[in-house]
């Protein structure tokens, strides 16, 4: 445990005008320190948890700086577990930063990025996982990212990997009890532990079976459109941005690179993306969009495959199904259903969703919608948020399984001997504890931490 003697300080709101700024305080002298902006009210007193009205003064000469909350919360029932104040006032940069510099003044010492978290984490209010959490719940854009990061402080994986950890526990003190006390304690069990272990093992698989999907639901589902030049792709991108993004032309190959932007459908996040039309061109740029559009349709989760419904398949549509034919979540859309039809597949993409539109007179565009949250949800149906996980998380989950499969195929094979098994063991128990914060190196948290930003 590292002991914080000293009372840190920054202002804990985005910098820049608005209703109300915080300027928060954490430490032995958090209380002493905010009294002295506030001469009216007497530290020994104060009631924790209570919101007072009170001036904010220069501690120097009494001039007047703002008017503003103060609320004083007592260790350990704080954020920090530590005595925390935070300093409600008009968030004005000016006023805020006449806070921060008095508190300085005082003795308070700037605190780093995160340094509010990593004391709660320190003091034992929250574990590892659910400290790094904090910044992704700020973070969030969308209502899964949003359940994720809850479930996560609310230590629904720290529970998981948790029990996990203490299984593991109990098997190596069988372990080294058979290797240090061979005459007294009798030799592991394999039955009985192997069938313990598996519990684990298909725990720590279903997380790792799940890593593809915390893109879908942090960063958002990537679905983009493609087709040959002139069948609609950027007005039916413009229709479903709801603005005019993309320059619409009748003109082929207007659009030469790729756009994107960020919209909201249901619970989804979608990054959609608008590329310039397939085919066969001289033209350099041209052809460096079109690589561009390959590119991008191997890290795509959807794509949208436009078609021209009143024309027949033609040489470039030839082109475009040859680069998405392969694809896993490939839906049709036949534009210009209004008119008649001349577009025959010749029984081709019988299996995939198809979607009749008229981008011209705004027909189909619901049924699209339906289409990709169709997909979106086959996809995710087997997701449990509770147990997607970060980058650094995941790498230690793939640790621990493998160490863990290492161990259980010496087992069941006597392969190795017991002082042999029990250092996959400790390897599993590490890399848990590195999840959960029990066992973790102060680089570690140097590295979650200062992803936060200073006054969190």
């Amino acid at each position: 445990m590292i002991d914080f003697n000293d009372t840190i300080a920054a202002i804990a709101t985005p910098l820049g005008r608005a209703g109300i700024g915080v300027v928060r305080v954490s430490g032995e002298q958090a209380l002493s320190m905010a009294c002295s902006l506030c001469p009216n009210l007497n530290g020994s007193t104060i009631e924790p948890r209570r919101v007072l009205f009170t001036p904010f003064k220069n501690p120097s000469n009494g001039d007047l700086i703002d008017e503003g909350c103060f609320i004083y919360f007592k260790a350990p029932q704080s954020y920090t577990g530590e005595h925390v104040v935070e300093l409600q006032c008009h968030s004005n940069p000016f006023i805020l930063n006449q806070i921060l510099s008095h508190l300085q003044a005082l003795g308070a010492r700037l605190a780093t990025a995160g340094e509010f978290t990593k004391r709660a984490f320190y003091n034992g209010k929250m574990d590892l996982s659910s400290a790094e959490s904090v910044i992704d719940l700020i973070d969030a854009n969308n209502q899964n990212a949003h359940q994720v990061a809850l479930s996560h402080i609310q230590g629904r994986l720290f529970e998981k990997i948790q029990g996990i950890r203490k299984q593991l526990m109990t098997v190596l003190e069988q372990v080294e009890g058979s290797i240090d006390f061979p005459d007294e304690v009798e030799p592991i069990n394999k039955s009985d532990t192997l069938q313990k272990l598996e519990t684990c093992r298909e725990l720590l698989a279903a997380i790792i079976k799940q890593k593809d999907f915390g893109e879908w639901v942090k960063s958002g589902v990537k679905v983009v459109i493609v087709g040959r030049p002139n069948v609609g792709k950027s007005s039916l991108f413009n229709q479903l941005v709801g603005k005019d993004r993309s320059i619409v032309t009748s003109t082929p190959g207007t659009t030469r690179d790729y756009i994107e932007t960020d919209i909201q459908l249901e619970s989804h996040l979608i990054r959609l993306i608008d590329t310039a039309g397939i085919r066969e061109s001289e033209d350099h740029i041209e052809q460096l969009g079109i690589e561009k559009i390959k590119e991008l349709m191997s890290g795509a989760h959807i794509v949208l495959w436009v078609l021209d419904h009143s024309e027949p398949f033609t040489q470039e549509d030839e082109q475009v199904m040859g680069v998405v034919k392969n694809h896993p979540a490939l839906i049709l859309l036949k534009n210009k259903s209004d008119l008649p039809s001349r577009l025959n597949l010749e029984n081709r993409f019988l299996e995939n969703l198809t979607v009749n539109l008229s981008i011209k007179n705004d027909e189909g565009l619901g049924d699209l919608k339906l289409a990709i949250t169709q997909t979106i949800q086959s996809h995710l149906k087997e997701l449990d948020l509770d147990l997607l996980c970060n980058q650094r998380q995941l790498a230690c989950i793939e640790s621990v399984l493998s160490s863990l499969n290492s161990f259980v195929d010496g087992l069941k094979q006597d392969a190795l001997e017991d002082d042999v098994l029990a250092i996959d063991l400790k390897n599993c128990i590490l890399k848990c504890g590195e999840i959960t914060g029990d066992e973790v190196s102060e680089e570690v948290l140097d590295g979650v931490f200062s992803r936060f930003c200073v006054g969190k």
